[in-house]
């Protein structure tokens, strides 16, 4: 087990023993409120998205903060896509002009210009943070329901005086741990495409070798079979950056040098 799969643990744990603590029937109520939490949160969230949008500046403030880190990526994807466009070029020209221009001083090619690529990385941005912003939304209602249940537990616990102290806490420290483990899931189930993404580019190296990760994600992916939602489609971010997804004005005429009219 790597530091990851420890700190998973001791989450579960700790929700294990809020539950061992408080008992079977607030463990229950637990579940219970994460199991509408979901179903509710999966289906209102665009209207807090919305809400969100137009009651507060915090669309505004995510895209004024990943605006500039994105901008690097376009243009980093920029120079890759310049190259490759190079070596597809010269794949189409006869051995003999390649050979020649192998030899030769190419001026620096700039497929996409500061302008262009400041409107991809714009576009980018503005999509990534919808979809954050839909993330953000569904969290938001899935923590108020869970917080509302934690409530009425509590009512009705203090209702029952001396008796909860009967009730099997041990079914508690089972249900607890349960309802930690599978709020984790969802948690990382949703933040999946991003830790993908991280992971793909050498991040978060306890979290590609954990043995814990791969048992969420299973189970987020049964918790949406089994409430019959498709979270990840509706909640989907746009981390794969293709230019090709752009409409963007190319001649690769222009960009070729006329054979029959080269200084020598």
């Amino acid at each position: 087990m790597n530091p990851f799969d420890i700190l998973i643990f001791i989450i579960i744990l700790f929700g294990a023993i809020q539950g061992f603590r408080k008992g079977l029937i607030s463990g229950i109520i637990s579940l219970g409120c994460n199991i509408i939490g979901l179903i509710l949160a999966a289906r209102n969230y665009q209207l807090v998205k919305v809400w969100l949008e137009t009651k507060t500046s915090l669309n505004i403030w995510i895209e004024k903060v990943i605006y500039g880190r994105v901008l690097s990526l376009v243009e980093k994807r920029a120079g890759e896509s310049q190259e490759q466009a190079l070596e597809s070029i010269f794949s189409i020209l006869p051995k003999e002009f390649a050979a020649f221009l192998e030899d030769f001083q190419l001026p620096d090619l700039q497929l996409y210009s500061s302008g262009v690529l400041e409107t991809i990385a714009r576009t980018f941005t503005q999509s990534l943070t919808s979809s954050i912003m839909s993330i953000i939304s569904f969290f938001l209602i899935f923590i108020i329901v869970i917080i509302i249940g934690e409530i009425i537990a509590s009512i009705i616990l203090s209702t029952l005086g001396t008796f909860k102290r009967t009730i099997n806490r041990g079914g508690g420290f089972l249900v607890g741990g349960l309802v930690s483990f599978l709020g984790l899931a969802i948690f990382f189930g949703l933040l999946s495409p991003i830790i993908s993404f991280i992971t793909s580019n050498g991040g978060l190296e306890s979290v590609r070798t954990s043995i814990i990760y791969p048992h969420l994600l299973n189970s987020f992916t049964l918790i949406q079979e089994f409430l019959q939602l498709n979270l990840l489609e509706n909640l989907a971010l746009p981390l794969d950056l293709d230019f090709q997804d752009f409409d963007l004005p190319l001649d690769w005429r222009e960009m070729l040098p006329n054979p029959y009219n080269v200084d020598l």
